[in-house]
Parts: structure tokens; sequence; C-alpha cells
């Protein structure tokens, strides 16, 4: 098979990401017009968009390989222009007024047993996703170069990156910590992925495995504090904690140890002292 030419394939790189960011656009006005709506109540769809890609690249990976990369750049792309319209919508339109949305759809389940995939955008939501739309697009970009000669591997890292992307942006929007902790812990076996990447090399299979271990330690005191929570509120649910400050003045002993639990998941994920070896 003869290689193609290095000018038609920055040509159809371009093309792969303007064109992509350009539906991405168009989708995002389509579905704010058509239901006479904010970016916000769409913020469901952003996340989906990059474990879509996820899904794509594994499926249709193995018949080309270099298509990973521009599944993973339309998929993130996606997200992405949809993170950067909820963050206008929020940070400029202050769509919230000070305070937050809501959205909650049930995926799947019965009478006594219902999934609820919801959203909880604020103004920290909106910040985020303003800062993880934008870095995420430009590290999948910038993969497309680096990753150019690992022939078949491409498929398994855009799979990878894209997967990482959606998890991390599900965090941001989850409007509950038990969607939150899913997230966080899909987020975990995406960076152990990610760090292990050339598992052949010693340093890069050590690098994954300390990584692994210890942001399971912080997950444990995450899970804990999540316990305390629902034990003693029966909800996880943000809008529900936070909107009720009696109820958590009432109770201050059981939420100053899960917030405390809750500190120690976040120093185990990102490796602070004492976890930080």
């Amino acid at each position: 098979m003869s290689e193609k030419d290095p000018d038609t394939s920055n040509m159809d790189l371009l093309v792969t990401i303007f064109g992509s960011l350009a539906l991405a656009l168009g989708l995002l006005f389509f579905l704010v017009q058509e239901e006479d709506t904010s970016p916000v109540n769409v913020a469901w769809l952003i996340p989906v968009f990059s474990i879509v890609s996820f899904v794509l690249i594994l499926l249709l990976g193995s018949y080309d390989p270099r298509r990973g990369g521009s599944i993973a750049v339309i998929g993130v792309g996606f997200s992405s222009v949809f993170s950067l319209g909820v963050a206008y919508d929020v940070l400029i339109n202050d769509v919230t007024h000070g305070g937050y949305i809501e959205s909650t759809r049930i995926w799947f389940g019965g009478q006594t047993f219902a999934f609820e995939f919801g959203t909880y955008i604020d103004g920290l939501a909106g910040l985020l996703l303003l800062v993880v739309g934008f870095v995420s697009y430009l590290v999948v970009v910038f993969s497309l170069g680096y990753m150019v000669e690992e022939g078949d591997r491409q498929v398994r890292y855009f799979a990878e990156i894209a997967l990482f992307v959606g998890v991390m942006l599900g965090l941001v929007v989850a409007n509950s910590f038990l969607l939150m902790f899913i997230f966080w812990e899909l987020v975990g076996v995406c960076s152990y992925l990610l760090i292990g990447f050339w598992y052949e090399k010693p340093s890069a299979a050590s690098a994954a495995k300390k990584a692994f271990i210890v942001t399971r330690v912080g997950d444990v005191f995450l899970l804990l504090g999540l316990v305390i929570l629902f034990n003693t509120f029966g909800t996880l649910r943000y809008s529900e904690l936070f909107s009720n400050p009696e109820l958590l003045s009432e109770n201050a002993e059981a939420v100053k140890w899960a917030t405390l639990c809750i500190f120690g998941g976040a120093v185990g994920k990102s490796a602070q002292f004492p976890l930080h070896v």
C-alpha cells in the first residue's frame, strides 16, 4: 500500500478538524433553536459524544488504525463545542443567575429502581467545562501528530483518550455524588491505561501500577465519605444536599467527617502528600 502524500494527509486533517467543529456548532444551534432552550439543557450530551467515539474507535479502528484519531477528533470536538457553549451561557449570559440548573433523565429502570443521568450546572461547572473542553480538544489534536508513527497502537490510544475525556466531562456535569463517583472511578481506570500505554517498558508499567494503588487508597476514603452522607441524609444529589444549609448544620459532625473523607479522595487522586509517592 502506497504512503499518502503529506500534503493530502494534512488537508484531510484540516477538513476533519474544521468540518467537525462546524457540524458541532450547527447541531448545537439547531438543538437550541428547535427546542427554544439554552445550551445548558442539552449539557447531558457533552460526555456522550466522546464516549460514543470511544465505542466507534473500538468497532471501526481495526479496519484502518489511522481513522481512530479522526473519530476521536470528531467526538471530542463535539463534546468541546457543547462544553464551550454551556460555559458561555453560564459565565457570560448568567443563565443560572448565581444558582444552578439541574436536569434529570431516566435511562432505564422500573417502578422500584431507575438509573438516572442528571446534570447539575452552576458557575463552577461552567468554568471547568471551559477549561476541560478546550484543553482536552487541544490534546487530542496534538496527539494526531505525536502518535502518527505508532501504527495499530493508535486505535488503543485514541479509544482510551476519548473515553478519558468523556468520563472527565461527565464528572464535571454530574448531578449527584453517586454519578460523580462512577465517573471518578472511570477516570482512574483511564489514567491507569494511559500511564501504562507503553506497558512493555518497566518504568511505564511500574508507574501505572503505582498510580492505580495510590488512587485506590483515595477512592476508599471518598466512598466512605459518600456512605456517611447517604446514611445521614438519605440522598446523594447535589441539589438536595446543598439547598438545605439548616439540615447540614444540624448534622455538622457527620458533614465534617464526610468532608474529610472526600478530601482524602481528592488527595489520593491528585497524588498529594502523603500519597505523593
